[in-house]
């Protein structure tokens, strides 16, 4: 993922995306699909591959 321009996604499509995880979560009871989600969204929510939350994704 590091090597793709991030400019070129769809933040519309992103951020609808982080809107059902956000769902998701709120019914405390995730799954190994919500948190396989979850991991995917701290990549698409950073803008450079680098600035990965990647302690977030360690803590799931």
């Amino acid at each position: 993922m590091e090597n793709q321009d991030r400019n070129l996604w769809d933040q519309t499509e992103i951020d609808e995306g982080l809107a059902f995880i956000e769902q998701a979560f709120s019914l405390r009871n995730p799954g190994p699909y919500q948190i396989q989600a979850d991991i995917a969204a701290c990549h698409a929510e950073a803008k450079r591959a680098e600035l990965t939350d990647r302690r977030k994704i360690a803590a799931l």
